[in-house]
Formats: structure tokens, sequence, C-alpha cells
């Protein structure tokens, strides 16, 4: 049976779903300058579904009776995103875990979808903005560089004791643990190459990895 719905509140759906798309796109668009695995179109599309989820479940089943709980629908888009946000998160062998904040991005998306739906416009309205500050500000000051991370190293070098000083330089900068070291003779190329797992705080620059190529000169080749 068709549902018939007043002027006033179809206009409001159309309200609710605009409003989601914004908030999404403005999150999304900083994640998106930035290079980040999701997006613009990603969050506008979560944030936007969430909503139509939401409307859904608050007006779609007018006639079930008081047996239906809306929230079983809210759930199930928690639990969705949930999957989805864990299948962004990955760990690489060189530079570790990855994905943490793109997810972590997609499931604040979700929620303030999920409000838009529910006609919370001004939470949702506070929360996208308190989100991108955050985004913003802990860019600029690059808080998590004491977070410690593990990650492999990989060095092709003419002669091993070399290394020593390197690992030296590293761990008082950078304050590197190493876990695990290996080691092959290229006879080819009359090198070694050096494979360390090293537990570090934040990342090393790209402009630092040039710089310890021309400062240790028997470095042919470095990978962090």
């Amino acid at each position: 049976m068709p549902l018939n719905y007043p002027q006033e509140l179809i206009v409001s759906f159309f309200v609710r779903i605009l409003f989601a798309a914004l908030f999404g796109g403005i999150l999304g668009a900083e994640r998106g300058l930035r290079f980040k695995e999701a997006g613009f179109r990603t969050h506008c599309v979560v944030a936007v579904t969430s909503a139509a989820m939401m409307l859904v479940s608050a007006y779609g089943f007018p006639h079930a009776g008081d047996d239906f709980d809306p929230a079983q629908i809210a759930c199930q888009i928690v639990l969705g995103i949930n999957i989805w946000g864990a299948g962004m998160i990955y760990k690489d062998e060189t530079s570790g875990i990855s994905g943490l904040s793109s997810a972590g991005g997609l499931w604040a998306t979700c929620a303030i979808g999920m409000a838009c739906g529910c006609n919370m416009i001004p939470f949702s309205a506070i929360a996208t903005a308190l989100i991108l500050i955050l985004h913003l500000i802990l860019n600029k000051t690059n808080v998590d560089q004491n977070v410690y991370s593990t990650r492999t190293v990989r060095l092709e070098v003419v002669d091993v004791p070399y290394v020593r000083r390197l690992l030296r330089y590293l761990k008082q900068d950078y304050g590197i643990k190493v876990e695990a070291c290996s080691y092959t003779r290229n006879e080819d190329r009359d090198t070694v190459t050096l494979t360390f797992r090293i537990r570090m705080k934040g990342q090393v620059p790209f402009r630092q990895v040039l710089k310890l190529i021309d400062t240790y000169g028997e470095i042919k080749e470095i990978s962090i």
C-alpha cells in the first residue's frame, strides 16, 4: 500500500538528506585533499545512505504495529559501517598499521548521517565542525609523532660495520628498537642486504631518507 506523507514531511526528508550530504562532503573533502583512502564521494555516500536508512526506519513502516522497533535498523547501520571500517585497516610490513583514521572518519560520518536522518541537524553540524577541527589541528601539530609503530627497514650496503653508525643515528633521533635482523650477501653486486624489524616513533621524512643516503655513501639502497 503506497504511503502518503504530508508535503511538509517530504520537504523535511529532503532537507535531512541534503544536510547529510553537506556534512559528509565537508569531512570527505578534507580527507581527499590529504590523499586518504576515503575521500569526498565515499563520505557523501556513507552520510546520505545512513540518513536514508534512518528515515526508512522511522517512517517506512507506519503499519508495522507496536512490535516494530525502529532502532533495529540503526543497529544494522552501525554493524555495517564497522565491517566496512575494519576492511580499511591493514598492516603493511613496511609502514605498519594503516587506515585507522580513515576507518574512524567513516564511522563518524555514518553517525552524522544517522543524526541528520533523525532531524538532529544542529547536533550534526557541531559534530562535523568538531571532527574537522580535530583533523586539521592534529595534522598540523603532529601530535601522533610519539606513537610507536612496527615497521621493516631494508638496507643494501657495501660494508656491514657502517650500519652500526646508522642505527645509532636513528636510535638517537627516532628512538628505534631493533626487534629482529637478517642479512643476505649479494655476490653479483658485492653488497649486503640487511632487513630489520624495528619499533620507532613517528615517521622518517622523505628528505631525511635522502640525507641518510648522502651522509652514508656506503648505502646503495634504503627502504623505510
